[in-house]
């Protein structure tokens, strides 16, 4: 009586247990629907998140890959100022033309210390030759002179001779014994003047000693100053003789450079320049290749600094590229992920 109310739901209690399992199993899968729901815009919204954070990515990526693109242009068009072969060229011209400097100055210097020898062998040979022909000259006169010294040194010798005979030892004792008015036994006669006394012909004597010692000083002189002569003459002439050989070699020499100095490039460009000025034209012309050398080489040193530069940027944009195709990627994926799961959430 109690439970009356109850009696209906008894009665027909398997069916209603039917329902009551029918109707938890459902509920259960509500539940887990619901739960599927939830969980599904939980991941739509991480999926946002992940979606806006990986656009982010790619604006970034995006706007660093125009930097990159931006900053190579620049570097190419610093780069496309320069010439590369028309510097090239100017540097090899300038080179060639320091090197034909070098080479002419060289030989300009070569040629005119040659030339100058020349003249001072020519000078010396015309020197010697005036020397050897003096020394000829007085050697043929002194040979000449000889004779006449040595005859006259022979007379001398002679008379000296004569002298000493006079003054012999017999002839001394024979004028001590003459008497005044006896007849000499010599010659006769009855006055003797030199029977006393230092007679002249001691004098005489003295005298021709004399004369016989400057004649023979003479002779000998002569013959020194033949010797000397002869020496001079025989020196001069090795010496003509050696600047004869060293003529001959110079002159091989000299023909050399003349050829080479005809058919070098700069020998016309120094036809109006005067040979005291020929130094200093080429001092000048190479301080002016040293200058333009200097500014060619400070253009590549520019020129060099802006292909670093480009080669920096290509590498910039380069990685910049790879960034980008990888936050394009990312987004890609992003969206994708973002639209299954918002799929998933709406189903």
């Amino acid at each position: 009586t109690k439970h009356q109310p109850l009696r209906i739901l008894a009665d027909d209690w398997p069916r209603w247990d039917v329902l009551l399992q029918d109707a938890a199993t459902r509920q259960n899968s509500l539940r887990e629907a619901g739960q599927k729901v939830i969980a599904g815009q939980r991941d739509a919204q991480n999926k946002r998140q992940a979606l806006d954070q990986a656009t982010s990515h790619f604006i970034q990526a995006e706007k660093a890959l125009q930097t990159a693109q931006t900053r190579l242009q620049t570097a190419l068009d610093a780069l496309a100022g320069f010439d590369a072969e028309a510097l090239a060229a100017r540097r090899q011209t300038a080179q060639i033309r320091r090197d034909q400097l070098t080479e002419a100055e060289r030989l300009w210097i070569a040629l005119n210390g040659l030339q100058a020898r020349q003249r001072e062998l020519e000078n010396e040979s015309h020197s010697l030759q005036e020397k050897a022909t003096q020394a000829e000259t007085a050697l043929t006169q002194l040979l000449a002179d000889q004779p006449a010294a040595a005859a006259r040194l022979e007379q001398a010798e002679k008379s000296l001779k004569t002298a000493e005979v006079a003054c012999a030892e017999n002839v001394e004792t024979l004028r001590a014994s003459l008497e005044t008015d006896v007849p000499c036994p010599v010659c006769g006669a009855t006055e003797h003047p030199y029977a006393a006394g230092d007679a002249p012909s001691r004098a005489l004597l003295a005298s021709f000693k004399a004369e016989v010692s400057e004649c023979r000083k003479a002779l000998e002189s002569l013959r020194t100053q033949e010797a000397t002569q002869r020496i001079h003459r025989d020196n001069h002439r090795q010496r003509l003789t050696a600047l004869a050989k060293e003529q001959e070699s110079l002159t091989a020499a000299l023909q050399r450079d003349n050829a080479a100095w005809s058919a070098h490039p700069l020998a016309a460009e120094l036809t109006t320049i005067a040979p005291a000025d020929c130094l200093a034209w080429f001092t000048e012309q190479q301080q002016r290749v040293r200058t333009g050398l200097d500014a060619i080489s400070q253009e590549e040193t520019v020129q060099r600094k802006a292909a670093k530069v480009r080669d920096e940027a290509q590498t910039a944009r380069d990685q910049a590229q790879k960034q980008h195709s990888t936050a394009q990627n990312a987004l890609n994926a992003a969206q994708k992920a973002f639209d299954q799961a918002t799929q998933t959430a709406q189903t």
